[in-house]
């Protein structure tokens, strides 16, 4: 086919316009192209990191829940530690119970006359204040004592006599 112009040939364009023009075209159409995939690797990328950002803000809120439900936890662990200490504090309690059974047998040896008015009895010692009415009633209730494997160290601690009541005695007995 045979191309006609019917434009005046004064009127048409120059052939460097015409091939600038094409360099100008190709350029705006690579730089449009470039644009284009430009706005959708960054609306991908905004996409993706709002997305990420959704999923980061609820691991925060269940993570708070998590730490909340573990103060809870944590403080419950507290009271029933304290609780264990006070009951190993009650069960490790020095008792003297064994102290009590030896001075029960103790008692019960003790000769006639004699009057115990005062008995302390503490893990390590026990403190007793007695009266014997005669010297040899105190010197058997010395001998009692001496003779006794209760106790380590007999301290005298109070000695006083009167004549109508005899001897008034206190003992510090040690284990």
């Amino acid at each position: 086919m045979v191309e006609i112009n019917l434009l005046p040939q004064g009127l048409a364009a120059r052939p460097s316009v015409v091939k600038t023009s094409g360099v100008v075209k190709q350029v705006l159409t690579v730089g449009f192209i470039i644009f284009i995939l430009a706005a959708v690797v960054i609306s991908a990328f905004f996409i993706f990191y709002s997305r990420e950002l959704k999923t980061s803000r609820e691991k925060i809120t269940e993570l708070e829940g998590n730490i909340k439900a573990l103060e809870v936890t944590e403080q419950r662990l507290l009271l029933v530690k304290e609780r264990l200490e006070k009951a190993k504090q009650v069960l490790g309690a020095d008792s003297s119970i064994d102290e009590v059974e030896a001075f029960s047998s103790l008692l019960a040896s003790l000769p006639e006359g004699v009057s115990i008015s005062e008995v302390r009895i503490l893990k390590e010692e026990t403190r007793m204040t007695f009266g014997a009415p005669s010297t040899p009633v105190l010197a058997s209730v010395i001998k009692l004592m001496r003779e006794s494997s209760l106790y380590k160290n007999i301290d005298m601690i109070a000695f006083s006599f009167s004549p109508e009541t005899g001897f008034n005695v206190g003992l510090k007995l040690l284990k």
